[in-house]
């Protein structure tokens, strides 16, 4: 049986006509649809959007090593991390964080329980494109 989640979502061609200016001159005609019509709301495009999937990751901590300290990890290496072992874990999307939570053993299975959320716009803003 087939994943249908993991089908890709093929961009819906639209056709647009040209947007002419005031101005009698051609070259200021463009091809972007007008903003009315842009604007629609369009419920197959709410649930295409949806559907997207989005990687979740459950930060527990974070350092930077030099290169030669890299090159000297072996197999039972341990690296320490300046974070108490109770701290909160961040939960980001996009590489941003849109929560905090507490690890939980859930079976064999790590899992996190959320104590914190942010607010669904800036949930829906870290889904778009990184800012620079």
């Amino acid at each position: 049986m087939a994943d249908q989640d993991s089908q890709p979502i093929e961009p819906q061609e639209e056709s647009a006509a040209p947007v002419e200016s005031a101005d009698s001159d051609a070259a200021t005609s463009t091809q972007e649809p007008r903003a009315a019509e842009s604007a629609e709301y369009n419920p197959e495009r709410i649930q295409q959007l949806l559907d997207m999937k989005a990687p979740v990751i459950a930060k527990v901590a974070q350092r930077s090593l030099t290169v030669k300290a890299v090159m000297r990890l072996r197999l039972g290496s341990i690296i320490q991390f300046e974070k108490d072992a109770y701290d909160h874990i961040e939960l980001m999307v996009n590489n941003r964080t849109i929560g905090l939570g507490q690890p939980v053993k859930i079976g064999e299975n790590f899992g996190l329980r959320l104590v914190q959320v942010g607010d669904v716009n800036d949930m829906i803003r870290s889904l778009g494109a990184e800012e620079d």
